[in-house]
Order: C-alpha cells, then sequence, then structure tokens
C-alpha cells in the first residue's frame, strides 16, 4: 500500500497507475491484514504462559485492538 501511494503521489495530472501496481495492491493489504491478525493472535496467546487470568485479559485485548484496527482499517479496504 505504501509503494503504491509513493507511485501515485508521483504521477502528474490525469497519469493513471501502472497495470503492475494495482495489480500487487490486493494481495499486498491482504498480507498486511493477515500478519496483522497474527500479531495480535500471539499476543492474546502469549499470556497463557504466564496464568489463566492473564491468558483472558490478553485474549480481551487482542480481541479489542483487532475490532479497533478493522473499525480504522474499513475504509481503505476495497
Amino acid at each position: 500500500m505504501t509503494f503504491a501511494a509513493a507511485v501515485a503521489a508521483s504521477l502528474l495530472g490525469e497519469a493513471t497507475m501502472p497495470a503492475s501496481i494495482l495489480a500487487q495492491q490486493t494481495p499486498l493489504s491482504f498480507c498486511f491484514l493477515i500478519g496483522m491478525g497474527l500479531l495480535l493472535a500471539s499476543f492474546g496467546v502469549c499470556g497463557w504462559i504466564h496464568s489463566r487470568f492473564m491468558g483472558i485479559g490478553t485474549i480481551l485485548l487482542g480481541a479489542i485492538g483487532a475490532f479497533g484496527i478493522i473499525l480504522v482499517l474499513i475504509p481503505f479496504l476495497h
């Protein structure tokens, strides 16, 4: 997404994005979202190593974080 934004910002006037950049945007967006989900899942699971109470707390915080990320990214999802 960042690379595509940099290319779009460098285009002059009414120029269009190259097809190769547009083809990469959707797969890279999904990889980014999957990576964020896996990061939050690992935060949620790591609490179980310490205790049951900590595991429940970290899973709740991970779920709240995932919900927040989804709310922020909804306008950018195609």
